[in-house]
């Protein structure tokens, strides 16, 4: 069995954010990967948490989506402002 890092809360939001963006745009994990020219296991491992993203394929991702690098962040800012409400109730 594979080891996994533990991520901090932004790295989990911005992964999320991702999957959420993607999401919107009915663009799967499968064909991000090819687009950005890597491995879907690259996306995968992301999405399970196992590793954080780095900003330069954040800002490759923002453009395969067709959105900002900023709209990655407030979607991550507002994923974590959402679980911070749930988690107070």
């Amino acid at each position: 069995m594979k080891s996994t890092t533990k991520l901090d809360k932004q790295s989990i939001a911005i992964a999320n954010a991702v999957k959420a963006e993607s999401a919107r745009v009915g663009i799967t994990g499968k064909v991000l990967a090819t687009n950005l020219g890597r491995d879907r296991n690259y996306i995968y491992e992301r999405f399970r948490y196992q590793k954080p993203f780095d900003t330069n394929d954040l800002a490759n991702i923002a453009r395969v989506l067709g959105i900002s690098l900023d709209s990655i962040f407030r979607s991550a800012s507002f994923g974590l402002e959402i679980h911070e409400q749930e988690m107070a109730a």
